[in-house]
């Protein structure tokens, strides 16, 4: 792992939480696009409002958990404890990864899954970071 002081690697983490907020924004203020990038497409008797609202919820208020989660842990700056949270999302970023493949966005697969390979290491860097 790259040898960065405990300050950057923290740093770091916050950065992830501004994706995760940003993430949880971006589902509560865009709910037509989160429904449409996850594949989620209503039935004939479902509202395409109502179904894209309840879509929303659900991804951002995840998301924006997560975000505050990560924002509280770095401020006190407890890495360590970052670091396992972000790795622990990683399943999440796989459950997200797999929905937007079968939705066919390939783009934005690559671009979940690289993302996802950056937090990864970064809370892989976290995790192992000095005290």
């Amino acid at each position: 792992m790259i040898s960065l002081s405990p300050s950057t690697w923290n740093a770091l983490g916050l950065g992830v939480a501004a994706g995760w907020a940003t993430l949880g924004l971006v589902g509560f203020f865009q709910p037509a696009r989160s429904a449409e990038l996850f594949g989620v497409i209503p039935s004939a008797k479902d509202s395409s409002k109502e179904t894209n609202r309840a879509m929303a919820l659900i991804l951002g208020s995840r998301d924006l958990s997560i975000a505050t989660a990560l924002f509280v842990l770095g401020r006190a700056g407890r890495n360590e404890e970052m670091g396992t949270l972000i790795l622990s999302t990683l399943v999440i970023c796989g459950a997200d990864i797999y929905l937007v493949r079968k939705a066919k966005r390939y783009v934005e697969t690559i671009t979940f899954t690289v993302g996802a390979a950056i937090w990864g290491a970064i809370g892989l860097g976290l995790w192992a970071s000095p005290k």
